[in-house]
């Protein structure tokens, strides 16, 4: 007992050297790169941290670090990694979503392309556990598998577009390849939609058998149709990756 109270007395003395030393050798050459990530940071996220605005000074950085690993700090994912460890999450925590996280994943699929920049598809998030309950009862028929995804996920993206905007146009092929195309434009806004969310840890999963005609009566989707659903939540846990690829 002796010998650990001087190693922890021994320890307590050589802290502030040890802190010295690291903040001169390994800090100090880096303070030029993590002045810039935390800028970027507080400007994205600016509800991460309690400091000021940047210019940060070196002092005022540290502290930021320390309170950005202190509530779970964000780490941007490299556009590869955020494809490969995309994956359908079927199993939710009982967790809520942030309604700002919700926005940011919304915000981010509004950059989705579509045919001529016409935009039609839109985003309909419900959180709310009684009408998502609605959802999954009324408008998945014969349909248990999605029933108790829709019901296990914190939050239900409806994808909808606006009839008569994808595929019009009077380029020459515009008209053979009109049929359908709406729902072209809303797969990719489901896929931003889904990366946008993995970036930000929420799981996902694109639900497409359910009767839209329902979906819209519910939700009172007047001038647009619901082209999927897509299931919300903290996963379980995280698989690796999809499945094996072709």
């Amino acid at each position: 007992q002796g010998l650990l109270l001087l190693a922890a007395f021994v320890a307590l003395l050589a802290l502030p050297l040890a802190v010295s030393i690291v903040q001169t050798h390994f800090l100090s050459p880096l303070f030029p790169a993590l002045s810039q990530y935390i800028s970027a940071l507080y400007h994205i996220f600016p509800d991460f941290t309690s400091t000021a605005p940047p210019p940060f000074t070196e002092r005022k950085i540290c502290a930021t670090i320390k309170i950005l690993l202190s509530k779970g700090a964000y780490h941007p994912m490299t556009t590869a990694e955020c494809i490969r460890q995309r994956v359908s999450c079927r199993r939710f925590q009982e967790k809520p979503i942030p309604r700002e996280d919700i926005r940011r994943v919304v915000d981010l699929a509004r950059f989705s392309p579509s045919w001529k920049n016409t935009q039609p598809v839109r985003y309909v998030v419900v959180d709310d556990p009684v009408l998502k309950e609605r959802i999954a009862r009324e408008c998945i028929p014969g349909q248990g598998f999605n029933t108790k995804t829709i019901n296990r996920a914190a939050a239900l993206a409806v994808v909808t577009y606006i009839p008569g905007l994808s595929g019009q146009g009077d380029a020459p092929l515009t008209e053979v390849q009109a049929a359908g195309w709406e729902m072209f434009d809303a797969g990719i806004a489901a896929q931003t939609f889904c990366l946008a969310a993995r970036e930000l840890d929420i799981g996902t999963c694109i639900l497409g058998i359910f009767d839209a005609d329902a979906a819209g009566r519910l939700l009172e989707l007047e001038g647009q149709r619901a082209a999927c659903l897509i299931a919300m939540g903290y996963p379980e846990q995280w698989k690796n990756g999809p499945g094996a690829r072709r």
